[in-house]
């Protein structure tokens, strides 16, 4: 065979070949789509650098340090809520600020907010809750019972710390609330209180459940223990409705019956009683013996008790050192003070010698009355004859005088005789008044 024919089958076959190729790159343009290849020299690095005029190359820029900001994290904030009301995240908060427990972030606290760059960030969105103003005497724990909140929740929204202590007249955020409530404060079981002297009952609580006094409670036991026909011009001390607290819890159920509260001074007082200052009350316990009322009474702090075997009640007063006395003396009687299981006929001694000294005195008394009543009916009668016998006296002059005739020429007069001691002057006519003794 010559070359030529060999020549020819070799470029028919090349071209099959290449046929072939260009056939299946088009298939597979056809498949992945229309695209534009663009293809670019590869430029050495002497040719780059005299494209570019043989400049050196710019470094590259260092970044900015983040800006801080400062936020006050307000009642009912979370770290989520202001991390992302800033756009910044959680751990960033975190990192920034040292805080150990994410979930304890006290109200006030000042926040750093690092941020990359100011921006006008989003409103914190507003705490759902709302504000109250805290009464007087009501308590944290009483607060979150009528709001039925966890009085922690309300401790940590306003940063109270563990004692969730509260006073009268603070602003508090109820978190999660959606109205304002009215907060009554916890009142103790109401307590029957008796007036003795009218019949006359009331139910009333005398404390709140953190052992302050009722104010009601007070005025109510003042009306009832005073003078019905006059109103007391104080309320009796909060210590005696506090005092009185502690007896009904010693015995509940219990009805009190209310002899004596507040009394007004009388004008012989030289000093004012604890009655007189409202700080005193006379009073009993339905059921109960005086016996057995003096015992609990005694252990009670600060107070001054009163027993009478011989009365239907006993007495109780707030002062600041502890007092105790027995009074055996009878109903109206002047006081018989004495030990405990003083005899009767001790106390009868005592009565008899009062009563003897009472009657010497009142016989004492009555002599010398008489003593000067008779002075005075001598001096009265004394006085009378005195007055008759003058008037006497005159009248006979005066007869004398109108029956003799007119007088011879009168003879010398002989020398008068001097007067004797003994004789009376001759006192002119007068006109007397004499009123009796009444």
């Amino acid at each position: 065979m010559s070359l030529q024919p060999r020549w020819q089958m070799v470029q028919l076959m090349a071209l099959l070949a290449f046929t072939a190729a260009a056939w299946m790159i088009a298939v597979s343009a056809h498949a992945a789509g229309p695209s534009e290849a663009i293809i670019a020299p590869i430029e050495t690095d002497g040719e780059a650098a005299e494209a570019d005029g043989g400049a050196e190359p710019e470094a590259t820029a260092e970044p900015e340090p983040p800006k801080i900001l400062e936020y006050v994290v307000q009642p009912g904030d979370s770290l989520s809520e202001i991390a992302e009301s800033h756009g910044v995240r959680v751990a960033d908060l975190i990192a920034a600020n040292e805080i150990a427990n994410p979930d304890d972030v006290d109200a006030g606290v000042t926040l750093k907010i690092p941020v990359a760059e100011v921006k006008a960030h989003k409103t914190p969105r507003a705490p759902e809750g709302v504000r109250i103003t805290v009464p007087k005497g009501v308590t944290l724990s009483r607060i979150a019972e009528i709001y039925d909140i966890p009085w922690k929740r309300i401790a940590k929204a306003n940063g109270l710390g563990a004692t969730g202590r509260v006073r009268a007249g603070q602003k508090l955020f109820i978190p999660g609330a959606t109205k304002v409530l009215e907060i009554v404060p916890c009142l103790k079981r109401p307590v029957a209180l008796y007036r003795v002297r009218t019949d006359e009952a009331r139910s009333v609580s005398l404390c709140r459940c953190n052992g302050d006094a009722n104010p009601d409670g007070v005025a109510a036991l003042t009306a009832l223990s005073g003078s019905p026909r006059e109103p007391a011009p104080l309320n009796l001390d909060d210590r005696l409705a506090q005092l009185l607290q502690k007896v009904v819890d010693r015995f509940p159920g219990k009805r009190l019956e209310l002899v004596s509260g507040y009394r007004p001074p009388k004008q012989s007082q030289k000093n004012e009683s604890l009655h007189n200052k409202g700080r005193a009350i006379d009073f009993r316990v339905e059921g109960v013996s005086n016996a057995k009322l003096v015992a609990f009474a005694k252990t009670l702090d600060g107070v001054g008790v009163g027993y009478y075997p011989s009365s239907v009640f006993i007495h109780l007063d707030a002062r600041e050192k502890n007092g105790y006395w027995i009074d055996y003396s009878r109903p109206g009687e002047k006081a018989i003070y004495g030990k405990a299981g003083m005899k009767a006929e001790e106390i009868e001694k005592i009565r008899l010698a009062r009563r003897a000294g009472a009657e010497a005195g009142a016989q004492t008394e009555a002599e010398a009355d008489a003593e000067a009543e008779a002075d005075a009916e001598a001096a009265s009668v004394e006085a009378a004859v005195d007055v008759a016998t003058l008037t006497k006296l005159v009248q006979a002059a005066v007869a004398e005088a109108l029956a003799d005739p007119a007088p011879d020429p009168a003879p010398a007069a002989e020398p008068a005789a001097a007067p004797s001691a003994d004789a009376a002057p001759i006192a002119s006519p007068i006109a007397v008044n004499v009123t009796p003794e009444s």
